[in-house]
């Protein structure tokens, strides 16, 4: 008797053992492994696993629910004058989405004072769709630029039709008070010797025709050649006329 009562309870223990077995913690089978809110994702108890169980605001990534970046709503307003749209902190571009008392600012919403034509901005300010706004600072004067002067091939004076460029580079030079270089260049075409000997008589020639136009010689701070050094490989006029110039340097 005694023998049979101790057989039942070693079976019984068995079937509880063989009843509690499972993987170990945060390993798992299925859900039923892990902790109340949990789930099995890939053998292994994660905190979601998809966005939908996480709270609003939040997103599932790697198995955690985490923030997400620039979320918004009418608990979690966005910051720095951007406006929410579509749950997401956004620049503004119109006034009608900064609100009463605000425009809109190079996407930035800020407070500013209303305007008409009863009530004019203060200075410095100018009324633009119903709101004062800083008027923008006027643009200086944009700087000259100048203009290669091109020659014909083989030789070294000016053209008659580049005349006007030089006179143009000379305006440049006396508006804006800037000294310059002139660097003379050839086509391929030719020995260096004879393109280096070629390319400073093109350079001399234009401060010739500067000096001429009343140019101050000191505005001029020197010539010098590139012979072809910086010719393209061409196989037609229309790019070695490119090649034949003179440059202005600052």
């Amino acid at each position: 008797m005694i023998r049979k009562l101790l057989a039942v309870g070693l079976f019984v223990s068995s079937l509880v053992a063989a009843a509690g077995c499972g993987p170990d913690y945060p390993n798992c089978d299925s859900d039923e492994d892990c902790h109340a809110g949990e789930f099995c994702v890939n053998n292994l108890c994660v905190g979601c696993r998809e966005d939908g169980d996480c709270p609003v605001g939040q997103g599932c990534r790697e198995g955690a629910c985490r923030d997400i970046p620039g979320y918004c709503d009418a608990q979690r307003p966005c910051p720095g004058g951007q406006v929410c749209r579509a749950n997401h902190c956004s620049a503004c571009t119109t006034d009608a989405e900064c609100g009463p008392g605000a425009a809109c600012f190079d996407g930035v919403c800020r407070s500013a004072e209303a305007c008409d034509a009863g009530h004019p901005c203060p200075a410095g300010e100018e009324c633009v769709r119903g709101y004062c706004r800083p008027i923008p600072p006027q643009a200086g004067p944009q700087e000259c630029q100048f203009t290669p002067v091109y020659f014909d091939f083989d030789r070294d004076s000016v053209r008659r039709d580049q005349r006007a460029v030089v006179q143009t580079n000379r305006a440049c030079m006396t508006e804006h008070g800037r000294a310059v270089r002139l660097t003379g260049s050839c086509d391929e075409r030719g020995t260096e010797e004879y393109n280096m000997a070629l390319g400073q008589r093109r350079a001399d020639a234009v401060r010739r025709y500067l000096v001429d136009l009343g140019v101050p010689r000191a505005s001029i701070s020197g010539t010098q050649s590139r012979g072809k050094v910086d010719a393209r490989h061409c196989y037609e006029e229309s790019c070695w006329q490119q090649d034949r110039r003179v440059d202005f340097r600052d």
